[in-house]
């Protein structure tokens, strides 16, 4: 698939200008491998960035964070290295955006929705039924961060420079037991998070909210029953399958945005032609990469979900209209009225909800993406 409409210019020159940090910032973080200053550099210079993530390794997230990391360190000729930590190792998923805002982490894997007060409008992936295609979704993140004011403004605020919004794939359930319609999801704890868990409620669900790397054990001792929505790809990379080994596909599209990002010391360390480099494996991670990497991840999960005898539901589609009916606006104008007592304005709310909505349409016109739960049901039968 070829996205033959992404906006190199614009979303350079809108990074470039986010990350204009005095340069009495530069002798703050101890980055650089060999000496070099702020304020110029020399082909010789190299960076070595500790970067955290709480996922672990063996997902589409994950595996697409690997993938641009390498491709920097290749394009770079190894100026820039990164410091690998995935699950946790580092920083729980939690404690990742405080520690880039506080400059005590370089580099690392946050999500808008674990700091919602924050950046109200980075948790319009929270509302349901918006669409299922994770790409595409990422993909409007990173214009928009480019070329919305209010939500550059909004990151800006947040003090940490993105640089990827990744591609998560659609969010269906993953629970110890099967589910056989929505009814069923009545009286269950599920882990859930924001707009989402309040779809679930109104299904007389318990939503709780929890960081990912918890799920497992909150499963095994029945903490919870389940984890709604979550990508079926996630759920291997951390033997979910082992507690939580049936799939049931909701409709509620994808859920989360999960962003690569710098801390503003380090960000501010980083020489131009570097950041060149990152934006042209950014550009080429929308352009193609990120949808392999969903394919061969979800691919690689419906095997571990079919070895342990795992079950595939995909509910009629006449229910999940009448529960979307059911839902109707009312969650996406109580996301309209927090993103207003947070501090936007009304009018900067619906263009930026607007033009979430238009940059998706452009982007699945090229695209025909199948989500993970569905192909996998699909072929298991």
């Amino acid at each position: 698939m070829t996205t033959p409409f992404i906006q190199q210019s614009k979303t350079r020159g809108r990074q470039r200008q986010g990350s204009r940090i005095t340069a009495a910032l530069c002798g703050a973080v101890l980055l650089f491998a060999t000496t070099a200053a702020c304020a110029s550099s020399t082909d010789d210079d190299t960076l070595t960035i500790r970067f955290a993530s709480g996922f672990p390794e063996g997902n589409a997230i994950s595996e697409g964070h690997m993938w641009w990391m390498d491709e920097v360190e290749e394009r770079s000729n190894g100026r820039i290295t990164f410091d690998r930590n995935f699950g946790g190792a580092l920083y729980g998923a939690l404690d990742i955006a405080p520690a880039l805002q506080s400059n005590a982490l370089d580099f690392g894997v946050f999500a808008n929705s674990y700091q919602p007060a924050e950046s109200p409008l980075g948790t319009i992936t929270e509302m349901p039924f918006m669409t299922d295609n994770p790409v595409a979704s990422a993909y409007a993140f990173n214009r928009l961060s480019t070329e919305s004011d209010v939500f550059s403004a909004e990151l800006e605020s947040l003090g940490i420079q993105p640089i990827v919004f990744g591609a998560i794939d659609v969010g269906g359930a993953v629970t110890t037991q099967p589910l056989d319609s929505l009814e069923d999801f009545n009286g269950l704890s599920i882990r859930s998070v924001g707009a989402q868990g309040k779809a679930l409620e109104a299904l007389g669900a318990n939503p709780i909210f929890m960081g990912a790397d918890e799920l497992y054990q909150s499963l095994e001792r029945g903490v919870i029953d389940g984890a709604a929505p979550f990508a079926l790809d996630t759920g291997p990379s951390m033997s979910l399958h082992e507690v939580a080994p049936h799939v049931t596909y909701l409709g509620m599209g994808v859920y989360v945005n999960v962003a690569l990002g710098f801390s503003e010391n380090v960000w501010a360390q980083v020489p131009e032609d570097l950041r060149d480099i990152m934006f042209d494996v950014t550009d080429d991670y929308y352009g193609g990469d990120a949808e392999r990497i969903l394919i061969e991840q979800y691919e690689a999960a419906c095997e571990a979900y079919i070895e342990v005898e795992g079950s595939f539901t995909i509910l009629d589609e006449g229910e999940i209209a009448a529960w979307r009916e059911e839902i109707g606006d009312g969650i996406l104008n109580e996301w309209k009225d927090f993103s207003v007592d947070n501090g936007v304005a009304a009018n900067d709310v619906e263009q930026f909800l607007s033009d979430y909505r238009s940059m998706i349409a452009e982007f699945e016109s090229t695209s025909d993406y199948q989500d993970g739960i569905r192909a996998c049901a699909a072929r298991a039968g």
